[in-house]
């Protein structure tokens, strides 16, 4: 669990004030007694008695007993799965808020410094980067030999996974910034901007096969079914769209900005939003709410 944390005492080592905000990241142990679950601390990183690092703004991901997260101070850290001591770090010239992909034994990462980097998850070694336009803040797409990533250039790129070299003829210009991540089913690759406009790519080429609109800006990356893809916006609405040619499904209006990914299970989409809810609502009945499985719930925070 990454935390977002504003007072200086949180901030500094052993209750001193410390630059705010600031970011932890927090190892959970779930135990159950008496029919009753609850969640206690296995280990920060850094520890209490350690001044925090930069805010955590994009995902940790865990593997190989490696939890890697990226921060508002520039750095990437691997940190030991099982005790959270600091494996590497690995800093770039400016904030990291792209969420790791790890692949082929690399972390894949983006940086406001304009860059896409390939880091050895094992040493923290730099394997190789590749400079764009614009800030990074998107999940890095690893669909088998290739990477692709969206810049703040208005540009989707296509790089070799293991070379990081191109490997679109150019890179795909879209009519905004590429905030958050893309999408592919093998063949066609999604991607949503900051404009609303969803674009869908052919895998191999870069050439758009079609494009289509819903209102707001898309943060979050497509989630693909096996017909269809879905976005939502940072203005509260779900767009869901035919994979063959882009028309539109449904395109509610859920009322609270959408920037974190969603999920699905059969007809089921799990959506977290920013009024501090979650709900889950029916595709194939285009219901949002009234009916079996549905439901909604409010968070503290």
């Amino acid at each position: 669990v990454a935390s977002y944390e504003s007072r200086g005492d949180w901030c500094g080592a052993s209750g001193r004030g410390g630059d705010s905000p600031c970011g932890r990241l927090y190892a959970l142990r779930v135990t159950t007694a008496d029919g009753r679950r609850a969640a206690h601390v296995q280990w920060s990183f850094p520890r209490a008695d350690q001044v925090a690092v930069g805010t955590i703004v994009g995902g940790a991901v865990v593997a190989d007993g490696v939890v890697v997260v990226g921060s508002s101070d520039y750095s990437v850290y691997a940190i030991d799965e099982e005790d959270g001591t600091l494996r590497w770090s690995f800093a770039t010239e400016a904030e990291v808020w792209s969420p790791p992909t790890v692949a082929n034994g690399l972390v894949y990462f983006g940086s406001l410094d304009q860059t896409i980097y390939a880091v050895d998850l094992e040493s923290g070694e730099e394997a190789w980067r590749f400079k764009t336009g614009g800030g990074v803040s998107g999940h890095p797409l690893v669909d088998g030999d290739r990477v692709f990533v969206g810049s703040f250039d208005q540009r989707l790129y296509a790089l070799d996974a293991e070379t990081g070299e191109t490997a679109w003829p150019t890179p795909f210009r879209g009519d905004q910034w590429f905030w958050g991540g893309a999408a592919s089913d093998g063949t066609t690759v999604y991607a949503g901007t900051l404009n609303g406009t969803l674009y869908a790519l052919d895998r191999e080429t870069g050439a758009q096969q079609w494009s289509t609109t819903v209102d707001g800006a898309v943060v979050a990356p497509p989630l693909l079914l096996e017909e269809s893809v879905i976005v939502a916006t940072d203005d509260g609405f779900l767009g869901h769209f035919r994979k063959s040619d882009g028309w539109g499904l449904w395109s509610p209006d859920l009322g609270a900005k959408v920037r974190a990914p969603m999920e699905v299970r059969g007809d089921i989409l799990y959506i977290s939003d920013m009024d501090r809810t979650v709900r889950a609502i029916n595709i194939a009945e285009r219901r949002l709410r009234g009916g079996a499985g549905l439901w909604e719930v409010t968070t503290d925070q």
